[in-house]
């Protein structure tokens, strides 16, 4: 609109506008008679985009201490996700064991991404790592979105993750997360012990300082801690640096007693021991739960038994080779070895039981946990080598690998087809 009707005072000559009316009708628009109407006109939705800078956060990791609590946490998120893709309820209410593991497996890419970048896009486009990296010299590979040790292992018999296990950076809160979840599974064992089983499955970088940090900053194993002065250590015998079967040689010794619960109203608690057999050759123990008494002169007065009815039963013991020694009464240091195996046991039962009373069933089992975790202890020291073999430990004596090593799921069983193929490619 013109303001004022200036253009009205002006001459025909003057005028702008006249020249711009006198146009041929060809050259104006062509506007379509079929012109819809507001009401017609169809809805259409506006996609709009917005670029953001994404920076790395570790919020959620730091928000949980502990490493269960972090994954059931991711699960959930997952699970979350897969609903606003989906619109689908899942049917479960309860996280799944494969939500679970594909939380781990998230959690692990996740690691990765933030500490091993460059090393993950150089393997990615397969090109040789930087000089300076410290993933050079494991030969590490990619699968499965996963750095994994290279090594010389790939025709034996492990499993994926003892042939290669999955590279983890050093002072990462979820690298300590793993380490001390494995330290309260293997019911607060030492760093040695710690390392060997985190190793099974994980290869953290500067592994063995995480592994001492972690024991020494775990309150339990502070408080049950014992000090004292190692006395100079005579020589082996030779039942001990001789080959035998497992258990052809056993020592055996009594600890105790413990406080269990007798299960009869306005009985506090009663009374139990443990026997603990140790084998000499390879160190494996074997703990039972017993209600008697050891004063020191029990095993003695079986030894009586024994010589009374020696007559009767001498051929049968001779020929089965069974031959019983006894130490004086009293005198601990003469059985070094089972006394080091009670003093490992109850290094895992203080630290489990506390001030707790347990029912027989309860010791029980305790004490088949404690079993596992003594004979899956390393017997060698450790190699900072990823080529070599596994460490050996008494339950490869026994059952031909560590007993406390859970069965891992394998993948490859599961059918390919077009709605679990995306479990497999996870």
């Amino acid at each position: 609109m013109v303001e004022n009707n200036s253009l009205k005072q002006k001459g025909k000559n003057q005028n702008p506008l006249v020249p711009w009316l006198g146009i041929s009708d060809e050259l104006w628009e062509k506007v379509p008679r079929n012109i819809l109407k507001e009401e017609e006109i169809p809805e259409q939705r506006t996609i709009q985009f917005a670029l953001v800078g994404v920076q790395s956060n570790q919020e959620l990791v730091q928000h949980y201490s502990s490493w269960s609590r972090l994954q059931r946490a991711t699960a959930w998120l997952k699970r979350f996700v897969e609903y606003l893709r989906t619109r689908r309820v899942p049917s479960e209410v309860h996280l799944s064991v494969r939500e679970l593991q594909a939380a781990e497996v998230c959690i692990r890419k996740q690691v990765q991404a933030e500490c091993f970048l460059d090393e993950l896009r150089s393997l990615d486009s397969q090109r040789e790592l930087n000089l300076k990296s410290k993933l050079k010299s494991l030969r590490p590979f990619i699968k499965d979105g996963l750095i994994l040790v290279g090594g010389r292992l790939n025709n034996s018999g492990l499993s994926i993750l003892q042939r290669h296990p999955i590279v983890l950076p050093v002072n990462h809160k979820v690298t300590r997360l793993i380490f001390e979840r494995i330290h309260l599974e293997q019911l607060h064992c030492g760093p040695q012990a710690l390392l060997a089983e985190v190793r099974r499955r994980y290869w953290p970088l500067s592994s063995r300082v995480m592994a001492r940090s972690v024991v020494s900053r775990c309150v339990r194993c502070t408080r049950a801690k014992p000090t004292f002065n190692a006395p100079l250590m005579a020589p082996l015998p030779k039942e001990r640096v001789q080959v035998a079967q497992p258990f052809a040689v056993t020592g055996d010794d009594f600890a105790g007693p413990i406080i269990i619960r007798s299960g009869i109203r306005r009985v506090i608690g009663v009374k139990a021991w443990i026997a603990v057999f140790v084998c000499f050759t390879t160190r494996a123990v074997h703990l039972e739960m017993v209600e008697d008494l050891d004063n020191g002169t029990n095993f003695v007065g079986a030894r009586r038994e024994l010589y009374t009815h020696l007559k009767a039963a001498h051929p049968q013991i001779a020929q089965r080779g069974i031959e019983w020694r006894f130490n004086p009464q009293s005198a601990p240091h003469f059985g070094g070895l089972w006394e080091s195996a009670v003093k490992r046991a109850k290094h895992h039962l203080t630290r489990m039981m506390s001030d707790a009373k347990l029912t027989i069933g309860e010791l029980s089992t305790l004490l088949c946990q404690i079993e596992a975790c003594l004979n899956s202890r390393p017997l060698t020291p450790m190699s900072s080598d990823p080529s070599d073999l596994e460490v050996l430990t008494p339950a490869h004596f026994l059952v031909g690998s560590p007993i406390s090593l859970p069965p891992e799921v394998d993948l490859r069983q599961e059918p390919l087809n077009s709605l679990r193929r995306w479990k497999y490619r996870r």
